[in-house]
């Protein structure tokens, strides 16, 4: 389902990259790219590692995908569209493409207002009242 009411609080899990090798060089070595998980919503986060043991801290991840190493004919593919399922789900749900106000007018969450809770730090609800 594309939409949920949220009544609980969920716990986050923090899941590193699974993709090897595909880190930047040179500005970005002291970094690595993690995600924060919540159920199907996985949010993109770099986490900057600080000298004199001061800890880590995480930023947006805006960098998008590590095209080194890849063919022309893979490039031309474009990015892939990895929220193509949430728009899907909407859109099946009665036909129509409903938009993010439409949704959050009716105190529904949906996936893009829990991917946007989870990188702003702050609960669903109060990313769909953003809206």
């Amino acid at each position: 389902m594309s939409s949920s009411k949220i009544t609980e609080k969920k716990s986050l899990v923090v899941v590193e990259d699974p993709v090897q090798g595909l880190e930047p060089l040179g500005p970005f070595a002291k970094s690595r790219r993690v995600y924060v998980e919540d159920g199907d919503v996985r949010v993109p986060f770099r986490e900057i590692e600080l000298s004199q043991g001061e800890p880590s801290f995480r930023v947006y991840e805006t960098s998008g995908p590590h095209f080194e190493g890849r063919s022309l004919d893979q490039l031309r593919e474009g990015l892939p569209k990895l929220r193509q399922a949430w728009v899907d789900r909407r859109a099946s749900k009665d036909g129509s493409d409903k938009t993010q106000l439409f949704y959050a007018r009716r105190g529904e969450i949906t996936e893009e207002m829990r991917f946007i809770a989870i990188r702003e730090s702050v609960t669903p609800e109060s990313a769909a009242a953003s809206w």
